[in-house]
């Protein structure tokens, strides 16, 4: 019979285990029954906002949505944590009112551990809560223009959307846009500018105050504004043309009005630097019969997109052929 080894007689030998096993014991209590402490970071802040409060007010910001809990408790145990395992709660069921307001922050643990929350940091958030609100105002404007002497037509937009906080948007009361022009070529020329809110209808007034703050949001915060350099010419007549172009007798047509004032641009005149008439198409004149017609066109039609009508309250023109 082969002698045991001295690792078999050791496992075989009752009171070498036992004493084996009071020794490892002993060991892990040390380990896993001393008292620890340890934070964990980065725990989500939730709001329990009730139906009842959010169908009427809606947080806007908040100075934190993190938090940092420490806790004390067996190694063990709080080894296990992380920063999942913790519910971090502001109780918004009190709000009544709009405004910033400080309040606390509530940790639990999900697991049920015997270990305390010895700190919360912050322990108070401040909450910006208000009623939303969305009204449209004016965009104002106020530009000078290089060189001088033209008609500047621009396409500001009229109105811009204005969102965020009840009490912030209703002090706003116009946007404002302004700034130096200059064409080199007096030409169409494209600029971007960045509005900017007024507690004033009138921004230029020495008592109007920029509304600038993180809460309140546009519809668009910025805008392209193209500037055409325009002349002006008054009582430009107008004349009858056939689809090639041809000039037909003044003593075949009339028109009312005779004239419109325009704004037109440089390109628009001949060699002389004159602007001669608005020329109407009549088309193929052989479908004409020796018989008069009546006819009305739009004043935009007639000058589309490079001229504009400078005539108060005339948008139509009358034309009577008679052949």
């Amino acid at each position: 019979m082969k002698n045991k080894s001295l690792f078999s007689r050791f496992l075989t030998n009752k009171k070498v285990l036992f004493i084996a096993s009071l020794v490892f014991a002993f060991i892990f209590w040390i380990l896993t029954a001393d008292n620890i402490t340890k934070t964990f970071i980065d725990v989500p802040v939730k709001y329990n906002l009730p139906e009842s409060v959010s169908q009427e007010f809606e947080i806007f910001s908040s100075s934190n949505d993190f938090v940092s809990v420490t806790v004390d408790g067996k190694r063990v145990a709080v080894d296990a944590l992380s920063a999942e395992n913790f519910n971090a709660t502001v109780d918004l069921s009190g709000v009544s009112e709009s405004g910033e307001k400080s309040f606390n922050v509530n940790v639990k643990c999900s697991e049920n551990l015997n270990l305390d929350i010895t700190r919360v940091e912050p322990s108070n958030i401040t909450l910006m809560i208000d009623r939303p609100m969305t009204k449209t105002v004016e965009v104002k404007y106020n530009f000078t223009y290089s060189p001088v002497g033209y008609y500047v037509d621009n396409n500001v937009p009229e109105t811009v959307e204005v969102s965020g906080p009840e009490s912030y948007v209703n002090q706003v009361k116009c946007a404002y846009i302004g700034g130096n022009v200059t064409s080199r070529n007096s030409d169409t020329v494209t600029n971007n500018y960045k509005i900017t809110l007024y507690d004033n209808e009138d921004p230029q007034s020495p008592d109007a105050k920029i509304i600038d703050n993180e809460y309140i949001k546009l519809s668009y915060s910025n805008v392209d504004v193209t500037f055409k350099y325009l002349l002006l010419k008054e009582s430009v007549p107008f004349s009858v043309v056939n689809d090639e172009g041809i000039l037909i007798s003044d003593n075949y047509f009339s028109t009312s009005p005779t004239s419109l004032n325009v704004a037109i641009p440089e390109s628009s005149l001949d060699n002389n630097g004159e602007f001669l008439s608005l020329p109407l198409d009549i088309g193929r004149i052989s479908q004409y019969k020796n018989e008069s017609y009546n006819f009305t066109a739009d004043v935009a039609d007639v000058l589309g997109s490079d001229m504009i009508n400078k005539s108060d309250g005339i948008e139509k023109i009358r034309y009577r052929l008679d052949f």
